[in-house]
């Protein structure tokens, strides 16, 4: 749902991610994995992510590890893939690729 909006739903992504935080430290693990989930689909579309916040995402998904099963683990580590990845090769911007053409 996250991925298909394009960059004119920056307050959207923004509300969704406000939401997903704070299910990232949920008790029942299936919420927490679907949280984490969310946000590792956002990391590519909503730029603050992977830019201004990405310590506080850190240390989520480090809260989100304690007393967690192995599918919240994975989902941590996917999240923490993405994140940094992207850190380092951010997507090309919509405007930049205007421009190339």
């Amino acid at each position: 749902m996250v991925t298909g909006l394009g960059s004119g739903a920056a307050n959207f992504h923004k509300d969704v991610y406000k939401a997903a935080k704070a299910h990232l430290a949920d008790r029942v693990m299936p919420v927490r994995t679907a949280a984490l989930q969310c946000v590792t689909a956002l990391v590519p579309v909503y730029p603050p992510l992977y830019s201004t916040e990405l310590e506080a995402v850190v240390t989520l998904c480090t809260k989100a590890l304690d007393g967690s099963n192995y599918e919240t683990r994975l989902a941590v580590a996917k999240l923490l893939g993405v994140l940094l990845a992207t850190a380092l090769q951010p997507p090309p911007s919509p405007i930049g690729m205007l421009l190339a053409h």
